[in-house]
């Protein structure tokens, strides 16, 4: 991100931000699943962008977060093939910390099932989200390839549940700035 861009934070490890910025092993690997009555499908990955406070509900900065089950390992773009499903998470709020976010605190979870495996509704929204960070690098200086977040979720929809650790990287186009 251009130092221009205005973000009051700094996640380096200096600044005590952010969660632990330590994540090695499994820590790197997404283990999340969804699970809708006996449908269990997996999640590959997950990729975030910063939302300035001007775009954001809280009006400070937060992470937008997607899971994705399927489709291209790339960043997202227009032309980026439909993932089979995808978890959006919006409302975390920075500085990170190690702590647990939930629902009460902002943070939503949305499924979108491209293929229809786990529901015919078009998207649902979850009932309940909570989100426990593990480790996160949501450094401003550091080079997009550094910052990452590692986390736990649990959340509850109506007729199933999407849980496990999941560990994302930043991707720019996913920034709103």
């Amino acid at each position: 991100m251009p130092e221009d861009a205005g973000m009051p934070f700094d996640g380096g490890q200096d600044a005590g931000h952010d969660a632990g910025v330590q994540c090695t092993g499994m820590c790197q690997v997404t283990s999340a699943t969804a699970q809708f009555g006996s449908t269990q499908r997996p999640f590959d990955r997950a990729q975030f962008g910063f939302t300035s406070p001007m775009n954001s509900v809280s009006g400070g900065w937060e992470i937008h977060l997607e899971m994705y089950g399927g489709g291209s390992p790339e960043c997202p773009e227009q032309s980026s093939p439909t993932p089979d499903r995808t978890v959006v998470i919006s409302g975390l709020k920075l500085p990170l910390t190690p702590t647990v976010y939930a629902a009460d605190g902002g943070v939503k979870a949305t499924l979108f099932d491209f293929d229809g495996d786990l529901t015919s509704a078009p998207l649902l929204r979850a009932m309940q989200t909570q989100l426990e960070v593990v480790a996160a690098n949501a450094c401003e200086s550091c080079p997009s390839a550094e910052r990452f977040i590692a986390f736990e979720v649990m959340a509850v929809f109506d007729g199933g549940t999407v849980s496990g650790h999941v560990y994302g990287t930043h991707c720019g186009s996913l920034d709103t700035l």
